[in-house]
């Protein structure tokens, strides 16, 4: 799978059009569209944003590679329940 591959998976998996996805990485429908169809690659500072939002690393959006024994999906999950998971996983290091 390439990068222009999973970033519309992402986009699929988290229910965005790609005119919903562009307004949420403030980039246009076009450029958008561009980077899907792999016209144009994505910038670093877009890649950085969809790691951070769609919660997914460099190495898996970049390369493909998932460290899968040190990761949670939490896409599609609200940001109050992804702060409760996170909550509960400084919990459990503190115990």
């Amino acid at each position: 799978m390439t990068i222009q591959e999973r970033i519309k998976e992402l986009r699929c998996k988290n229910r965005l059009t790609q005119e919903g996805a562009a307004l949420k990485f403030h980039t246009n429908k076009s450029t958008w569209s561009r980077i899907e169809s792999g016209e144009r690659a994505p910038s670093l500072q877009l890649v950085e944003q969809i790691c951070q939002e769609w919660h997914v690393s460099a190495d898996y959006l970049l390369f493909g590679e998932k460290d899968t024994e040190n990761q949670v999906d939490l896409s599609g999950l609200s940001f109050s329940k992804i702060h409760m998971v996170k909550e509960l996983v400084n919990d459990l290091r503190r115990s």
